[in-house]
């Protein structure tokens, strides 16, 4: 939750604060807006909690593709000893039972990378699952995302059609070098890129570089330069022009202070008119003896050394250095104090795995703390990390530490009438023991080539993978009676519904150039 308050405070600095030639007067008139924007800024609990929990129902920005890995990320067992999350689903609360919302399917390939995912929204009036969307990823062997394809279902013409893309890059020794994203094209059926990072380091794997173009295909480029310690001390970023010369931009200058543990932060824009750097905020950054962050302060530079000040956050940690609270408040200049904003409370049992969140907004008027929402997780601690199978993007921790199996979530608000905590949502998340048809050197087929279909039981889809050198591929399915029911030709990461099936064992043929494997799948 922290990170969504910061970054929200970033964006109303950003686009508040992009100074001019009248610096004192456009200063005084944008901290002005600042405090405006403040007094109506009443945070909605709701909508924070639904964030909080948005790793079960997850996005993916094309700027942020990254994999929040365990400390005990490493598998240990075969993927049959392992209980792998087939889904989640997620129910409201409401007079008094639970109404199914939203579902999500995870499917695996052979490794125990996630492959696939389907999501669904209940149709209450048909009482069915009806689709939403998927996303097809493809993972490389050091648990990076190289591809992740977003599609959304179009009910009308009963297909699923491109809505967005991203692409990674990586170095063999795991650094990002290219992140790409696309948006698909309609009308002329093709990806169409509209962001792209690129990054640059040096011999020692420091990142000296990077260039970005964005979706209005603006170029912009930041380079970063670091004190003998390594850290990074000053990041300047430029603007391409159009007649493709570089210029200042924006920078950032930090200065460290080790004696006492503090890092300052100040933003500058460049000023072209007058040729110099205009200072526009400060971040403050002090830390404990762990390097644990203990507080945060932004201010806004006014004139002549003159900086007021906008927020602050405040951290506290238990004795195993595990986050136990963080307090956000705001300045009242008139007032000339910090007004309480949003704090955060986070609870754990005795092997330290996160059991709660409590969320709680500051009355102003009553000048106390009330309670907003609260998250409580429900745990199954004779599963640790090492023997679950869970998608690699998945935010599974939420920033917290949570080493053992989740079974569920439920979000409490507070009645307003009665002032008693109620059930909002709860989601709970299901697992099997489920082991996918793996073909792997088989007879019929080249050696060269792996096959995996999955999963297997299947409910509604199945993805067919052929990792190896073929030129044509095609899946057919027969029911008990020897009735060809399915028809398929194969390309790699795409999934094939299989809905319309009734229940049952069915038999296939995967025909591979010519070669044929044949197996059974069963239709739950």
């Amino acid at each position: 939750m922290r990170k969504i308050i910061s970054i929200s405070v970033l964006m109303v600095l950003v686009s508040l604060f992009a100074f001019g030639q009248n610096q004192k007067l456009e200063s005084i008139d944008k901290l002005e807006k600042l405090k405006l924007e403040k007094e109506l800024l009443h945070l909605n609990p709701k909508l924070l909690a639904e964030k909080q929990s948005k790793k079960l129902n997850y996005k993916i920005y094309s700027k942020h593709i990254a994999t929040k890995k365990s400390k005990k990320s490493l598998l240990k067992s075969e993927l049959t000893e392992k209980s792998k999350l087939d889904s989640t689903i997620s129910q409201k609360f409401v007079d008094g039972k639970y109404i199914d919302d939203e579902k999500t399917i995870f499917y695996f390939n052979a490794e125990g990378k996630d492959s696939l995912e389907i999501t669904y929204t209940w149709d209450s009036e048909s009482k069915k699952w009806s689709l939403i969307g998927k996303s097809e990823i493809v993972i490389d062997n050091y648990g990076n995302v190289k591809q992740y394809i977003y599609f959304e279902w179009n009910a009308d013409k009963g297909q699923f059609i491109g809505s967005s893309k991203y692409v990674t890059i990586y170095q063999a020794n795991g650094k990002l070098v290219e992140n790409s994203s696309y948006n698909w094209d309609n009308e002329n059926n093709i990806w169409v890129a509209y962001e792209n990072d690129i990054y640059t380091y040096d011999e020692k794997g420091i990142l000296k570089h990077k260039e970005f173009l964005d979706d209005d295909q603006r170029a912009s480029k930041s380079i970063f330069s670091y004190n003998t310690l390594g850290e990074n001390v000053v990041t300047i970023t430029y603007l391409k022009m159009e007649d493709n010369t570089w210029i200042q931009d924006s920078k950032d200058s930090s200065i460290f202070n080790l004696e006492t543990n503090e890092k300052n932060v100040i933003t500058y824009s460049w000023n072209t008119e007058n040729n110099k750097w205009d200072t526009l905020y400060k971040h403050e950054f002090k830390f404990d003896s762990f390097n644990n962050i203990t507080k945060e302060t932004s201010y806004l530079y006014i004139e002549a050394g003159e900086w007021v000040i906008i927020e602050k956050i405040e951290y506290k940690y238990d004795a195993n250095n595990l986050l136990i609270e963080d307090v956000t408040y705001w300045y009242d200049d008139d007032k000339m104090e910090f007004i309480g904003n949003v704090k955060n409370e986070y609870k754990y049992e005795v092997a330290n795995n996160a059991i709660q969140i409590n969320n709680y907004v500051y009355d102003e008027l009553a000048k106390e703390w009330i309670d907003s929402y609260k998250i409580i997780y429900t745990l199954d601690k004779t599963y640790s990390v090492n023997d679950l199978i869970f998608p690699s993007i998945f935010w599974y921790e939420m920033g917290l530490e949570i080493e053992v199996k989740m079974l569920n979530l439920t979000i409490f608000f507070i009645d307003e009438d009665t002032k008693d905590w109620v059930v909002d949502e709860i989601y709970t998340l299901y697992y099997t023991e489920q082991t996918p048809i793996i073909i792997t050197d088989v007879e019929n087929i080249s050696n060269n080539t792996d096959i995996t279909i999955l999963p297997n039981p299947t409910d509604e889809y199945i993805s067919i993978t052929i990792n190896g050198d073929y030129s044509n591929a095609n899946f057919e399915l027969f029911n008990a009676q020897g009735v060809k029911v399915l028809s398929l030709s194969v390309n790699n990461y795409q999934t094939y519904s299989v809905s319309d099936l009734q229940t049952g064992l069915y038999s296939y043929n995967l025909i591979v150039d010519g070669k044929v494997e044949s197996g059974k799948l069963m239709k739950r």
